[in-house]
């Protein structure tokens, strides 16, 4: 989406929301075309799951956002019935998705990964500053749980599996740039910004994991106390301490 036409007809932090979105599909879309074939629908490449129970499963929880977000600028005090409900445990609600998703073709649940985009995109399009920030922590709807945030946690998964870890730290350093410009509350940018560092502290780029951590820490300063205990932030070791 070409900037000029993103900020004509959108709020800056719709703007960076949708931004943000079609940097994560483009990413997703090529480390999931880097996998063999072959694999992917091998049980047991990521615990029990495959590489396509990872596809469905981010592109399933965006829909269900998309679909709660739009509930919320409707007004509606319930979410739609065939979701999950939001107290349920997150590892039922897991199981429940991944049976929904385990006879689609790896085709369809590309294109739902792609519908699930659109439908978030157009959640966030319709949703004012209000609906998009909830007022009890100020998270990002969307974003924070189910979009960006969600993606981080699985897509460096999937860039270990296939050596695309180059292209991952393209999508990262994007997600950088946009939270940079500010829009994002500061409670959302530093957590996908923490994430982002666990990541790359995962996969041995310690000097990225270290800015990072410290852009981090400048809008949650309560992150500081979660990275001492962080097994992901292992590698860095006691330079949490001074940046804390």
């Amino acid at each position: 989406m070409p900037a000029d036409m993103a900020t004509a007809t959108h709020t800056p932090l719709q703007a960076d929301l949708i931004a943000m979105l079609h940097a994560l599909r483009d990413a997703e879309r090529d480390l999931f075309a880097m996998v063999p074939p072959g694999t992917r629908e091998a049980a047991g490449t990521f615990g029990d799951w495959s590489p396509k129970d990872v596809l469905a499963h981010l592109g399933a929880w965006r829909a269900i956002e998309a679909r709660r977000l739009e509930a919320r600028a409707a007004g509606e005090a319930a979410f739609p019935t065939e979701d999950p409900p939001p107290d349920e445990p997150i590892d039922d609600s897991n199981v429940m998705l991944q049976a929904r998703h385990r006879d689609l073709t790896w085709e369809a649940v590309a294109a739902e990964a792609d519908a699930s985009v659109a439908a978030l995109t157009s959640a966030v399009e319709r949703s004012s500053t209000n609906v998009l920030c909830e007022c009890d922590d100020g998270s990002v709807a969307g974003i924070g749980a189910n979009g960006v945030n969600h993606a981080v946690g699985h897509l460096p998964e999937i860039a270990g599996l296939v050596g695309g870890g180059a292209r991952f730290d393209e999508f990262a350093r994007e997600i950088e740039t946009i939270l940079h410009a500010g829009h994002v509350p500061p409670r959302d940018s530093g957590t996908i910004l923490y994430n982002i560092a666990c990541a790359q502290a995962l996969s041995g780029e310690l000097d990225d994991a270290r800015r990072l951590l410290a852009a981090a820490f400048a809008r949650r300063h309560d992150l500081a106390d979660v990275a001492k205990d962080d097994p992901d932030l292992a590698a860095l070791g006691g330079v949490l301490t001074s940046q804390a």
